[in-house]
């Protein structure tokens, strides 16, 4: 019989860093300080849980030095899998068998299979927050809470009149679930455990979302976007949207400013302001044969899947001009793409393919190793050390600003493990084209944006290890003077 515990397998560990994002030379163990607050060893910023469903696996991708950090198996090979992510934990959600999973980011354990909506199966969708997980049937149109560490269902279910759209329901970042229930025309939403509901009368192919903490309905039929306010639920704003009759669309909206991205099946992208003028910027992308997804934003840029291609649109949001588009996967593939501290990934769940995409739209593939084979689990797991093992090279980057500014002449330092060997060399990509040598440099950049600078340190004993920083440049600042009087 399969045992999810028998499928833990640490390829990387995980342990403190500097300032700077780490790597490491051949099986030695990477480090950072982590974003979220997790037991030791902590998870570094931009790490994220992917799914394999070929597998029955999930996998801990370290967006910073583009390496498999770990491996946990969690269900039968070939069972359709999700992940939802918080924090440092995984929640594994098993659409054949109708289960979830919590996978702990300190120790990789897996915990037992439950069932807190009986008979969800391919229906199950997950949402987490800080303190509060819910579970939905999309099928029956049935949600309930959870305790985010027993998975047991907390109060009775909620039933909804139809089924749901996995595109009508959202988490936000007070941890309030937001669903439209668009059978009926109402927006439900729970919080504290309580059924909230407002009728909005929508068309049937509505889809909602939240934008810098606001939720927000979009009505291709009406052709509208309303934004409602978060506690009460009353409708906020409507804003007009430049739709043709029948257009399928694709939304999703920024996690910090009150923004909504739209993206048309004919080629257009709307970038809506929901705090000044509305849908303002549009872009045109794509083909007439494009199959677009939702799109993830990450430093400044937004990157639209489309599935037909297998290639990744990347739209700067400041000047709303298309800055790459780079081939991800093969053409057809329905691959996932999300967004983790400023890091953006991508994952085809039914192959070993998946990677990191960085702001310029370079790509860095990492094939995911079928590692978490089914077995005996250890009687005791085996905990990532805080410190890389002896033999074990990393790297790090320290910079002089984190934040300069444009034309700032920057100064870098690629440094070795404190107490261990340090490089004698090294090379470096700016990633505004530039690239340098040396393990002192200094580099100046002309345009404001987020880069992501890497180097590639060379030791005395002609190993390797690479290490990565960001660097938000910001334009300089304007001084007025009004003459007197």
């Amino acid at each position: 019989m399969w045992s999810a515990g028998s499928g833990r397998s640490q390829i990387r560990g995980l342990a403190l860093g500097v300032i700077a994002l780490c790597g490491v030379a051949a099986a030695g163990i990477v480090g950072a300080r982590g974003a979220y607050p997790a037991d030791q060893p902590r998870l570094r910023s931009g790490a994220a849980w992917l799914a394999s469903t070929q597998v029955g696996q999930l996998t801990l991708l370290d967006g910073s030095s583009a390496e498999v950090a770990a491996q946990v198996g969690v269900a039968p090979p070939g069972n359709q899998l999700d992940v939802v992510q918080q924090g440092s934990v995984a929640y594994s959600v098993d659409r054949t068998a109708g289960t979830i999973r919590r996978v702990d980011g300190s120790t990789f354990e897996p915990s037992p299979a439950a069932q807190p909506l009986a008979d969800a199966r391919d229906g199950l969708r997950a949402y987490a927050g800080p303190d509060v997980l819910y579970l939905l049937d999309t099928r029956r149109g049935v949600l309930t809470g959870a305790d985010p560490h027993t998975l047991i269902a907390q109060g009775r279910p909620v039933s909804l009149s139809a089924r749901v759209s996995p595109q009508a329901a959202s988490l936000d970042e007070a941890g309030r679930l937001w669903v439209l229930d668009a059978d009926s025309g109402d927006l439900v939403w729970l919080r504290d455990g309580t059924r909230h509901s407002r009728h909005v009368g929508t068309g049937g192919t509505a889809q909602l979302t939240v934008a810098g903490g606001v939720p927000v309905v979009v009505d291709p039929e009406h052709r509208t976007a309303t934004t409602f306010d978060p506690v009460s639920g009353a409708p906020r704003r409507t804003f007009p949207l430049d739709l043709r009759s029948g257009d399928r669309v694709q939304v999703s909206g920024a996690a910090h400013d009150p923004r909504l991205y739209l993206v048309a099946a004919r080629g257009v992208l709307a970038i809506c302001d929901l705090a000044g003028a509305g849908c303002g910027v549009t872009v045109p992308i794509g083909t007439q044969t494009s199959d677009f997804g939702a799109p993830v934003e990450a430093g400044g840029r937004l990157f639209v899947p489309d599935y037909a291609t297998g290639q990744v649109w990347v739209v700067d949001l400041d000047t709303g001009k298309v800055l790459a588009r780079p081939r991800v996967l093969s053409p057809a593939t329905r691959f996932q793409l999300l967004t983790r501290d400023g890091i953006v990934f991508f994952n085809d769940p039914d192959s070993e393919n998946a990677g990191v995409i960085r702001l310029d739209g370079g790509v860095r593939r990492v094939p995911i190793p079928s590692g978490a084979t089914p077995g005996s689990a250890p009687s005791t797991p085996p905990n990532p050390p805080p410190n890389p093992p002896p033999g074990a090279l990393s790297a790090s980057i320290v910079v002089s600003s984190a934040t300069p500014l444009v034309g700032d002449t920057v100064a870098l330092a690629a440094l070795g493990p404190p107490g261990g060997p340090q490089p004698v060399d090294a090379e470096w990509d700016f990633a505004d084209g530039s690239r340098g040598s040396g393990v002192n440099t200094s580099h100046a950049w002309s345009a404001a944006q987020t880069y992501q600078v890497g180097v590639t340190a060379v030791f005395p004993d002609r190993r390797t290890a690479k290490a990565f920083v960001q660097l938000r440049v910001v334009n300089r600042p304007r001084l007025t003077v009004q003459p007197p009087g």
